[in-house]
């Protein structure tokens, strides 16, 4: 990982573009590998960073095969982040390019006996990517927020399936606490179904605000690697749409560092663009101990 992106102007269609992004996907499976796809402008805005190769094609619509966190991958589960703005859906040169990547995917996936893949979408691009995906023969998974493609039977995605893991009642206590005090009016049934058909390593928590249904909070925790729990909000400048946006995340903040004292975690990684968070970070006793340029992220740290 920490590799500089170069960017390479070839077009869509150029056969040399498909044999490196064909070497590229080859490695899927290895430990430290995953790829997603990303948008020109966020290159440009240094938003990716660690990149093996970034291809920008002549219409500036930017698919990046990026270095990503396998840590949780498991041999028959992979992580795959989508992310192509909307605006570049309606080229069908990238649309063309994008089916020649995923045919890739599939024949690597099977080659090396994955069952699944997981194509994780950003909200607001959810329908554009699923029909997308629906087009290639694939099927949505068990939440509107994740699409499951099952390799092994295409047509047959059961929810008995997946790897979902069980947390226990005083994990999804704790989570329900985090939750409430931000957003009281969040339904019940919210914490009943969604909570609990989260895949074991993607813990989100959807939380909806008076007055905004749209808007959401995703937190994703991490019981794998020795209590390191993550609010990840790296989203959230994009989805809520909240007057009191940057008082919010500062409340949060606050909450999250009684709550980690009281359950005893001495780690936590904080997604930022704001120098201001930083700052009121800092006062709360976190100190910084690692920077990455995915999404602009700053990974912050309690002792």
């Amino acid at each position: 990982m920490g590799q500089k992106y170069r960017i390479e102007p070839l077009s869509l269609d150029n056969d040399l573009l498909i044999a490196k992004v064909s070497k590229l996907i080859s490695t899927i499976g290895k430990q430290d590998k995953t790829y997603f796809f990303a948008s020109a402008e966020d290159v440009k805005n240094e938003y990716v960073a660690g990149c093996e190769y970034c291809l920008l094609t002549e219409d500036d619509a930017l698919v990046a095969l990026c270095d990503w966190n396998w840590s949780h991958a498991t041999d028959d589960l992979v992580n795959m982040l989508v992310w192509v703005k909307p605006i570049f859906w309606s080229n069908s040169e990238l649309k063309s390019f994008l089916k020649a990547c995923f045919s890739e995917i599939k024949k690597q996936a099977k080659i090396k006996n994955l069952n699944s893949v997981i194509l994780q979408s950003r909200v607001t691009e959810l329908q554009s990517h699923r029909s997308f995906f629906e087009s290639l023969g694939f099927e949505c998974g068990f939440t509107s927020y994740l699409i499951e493609i099952d390799f092994s039977n295409i047509k047959a995605v059961k929810r008995s399936k997946y790897k979902i893991k069980q947390y226990d009642h005083l994990e999804l206590d704790a989570w329900k606490r985090v939750v409430r005090a931000l957003f009281p009016n969040t339904k019940d049934s919210y914490f009943s179904n969604e909570l609990k058909l989260m895949r074991k390593d993607d813990f989100m928590a959807l939380a909806y605000r008076e007055n905004n249904p749209e808007g959401l909070i995703r937190c994703v925790i991490n019981h794998e690697e020795n209590n390191f729990y993550g609010f990840h909000d790296s989203w959230i400048q994009e989805f809520i749409a909240l007057k009191n946006k940057k008082t919010l995340k500062l409340e949060l903040l606050n909450f999250a560092k009684c709550h980690l004292q009281q359950q005893n975690i001495r780690k936590f990684k904080w997604a930022t663009h704001s120098e201001k968070e930083l700052d009121h970070l800092k006062s709360l006793g976190f100190t910084v101990f690692q920077k990455r340029l995915y999404y602009k992220k700053t990974l912050i740290c309690a002792d």
